[in-house]
């Protein structure tokens, strides 16, 4: 499969270490990271040339993939050849990782990768850094919410609430019992936990996206 093909070459470019996490309600999470901490410029070919020094490393970023991404073939591909320090992990139900991708689900999910970067791995939180795209966008603004300490917030093609989409899909008829089914089972409301998080934010977004908008 190409996702464990993808992995087995960030392994032999990148030195990744893979990693199981155990959330607060006993879920496995399954990640991988890579300590570019004392990385140096000479190290590699790819990153030689782009004359990257030591201090990349010393920063974390932790990536949150969109929907029915993987991120061996994802968000951390950047951070990783820009020397970066990374760590990424499979949604509830993807990859090896147990349960269901409900919100309260990821948030463990999140919280259970911060935890383990601020404790077993010794990054300071304001050196970590939050790299949501599309739907990880939740999961990385809830984190920053929940821990304003962090060195700060990417969100990428990320959405503002779920009702957003909900919108420009749903025909106006059933639009209220959908919207009362996501307040009630999916409140995906990224817009409030920016608004909490009073710390650096950037904001990626493409003036072509069809689904995101841009205005």
């Amino acid at each position: 499969p190409a996702r464990l093909e993808a992995r087995d070459e960030l392994r032999r470019r990148y030195s990744i270490r893979r990693i199981g996490l155990r959330t607060r309600d006993g879920e496995f999470v399954e990640a991988f990271y890579a300590d570019r901490r004392g990385y140096t410029a000479a190290s590699s070919a790819s990153s030689s040339s782009a004359g990257h020094g030591d201090s990349k490393g010393e920063v974390m970023i932790i990536c949150c993939e969109g929907n029915g991404g993987y991120p061996e073939i994802g968000t951390p591909l950047v951070p990783l050849d820009l020397g970066y320090s990374i760590l990424a992990w499979n949604h509830p139900g993807f990859g090896s990782s147990t349960g269901l991708p409900f919100p309260e689900k990821v948030q463990n999910s999140i919280e259970a990768a911060l935890l383990f970067a601020v404790h077993q791995l010794h990054f300071p939180l304001d050196q970590i850094y939050l790299f949501g795209w599309s739907i990880g966008g939740y999961t990385a603004s809830w984190a920053a919410m929940n821990h304003p300490e962090i060195g700060g917030l990417i969100l990428d093609a990320t959405f503002d609430d779920l009702d957003e989409l909900a919108k420009n899909v749903v025909p106006e008829v059933f639009y209220p019992l959908v919207l009362g089914a996501m307040r009630n089972h999916l409140d995906l409301n990224n817009l409030a936990h920016v608004t909490a998080y009073d710390g650096p934010i950037r904001f990626i977004r493409r003036g072509e996206d069809e689904v995101i908008s841009t205005s």
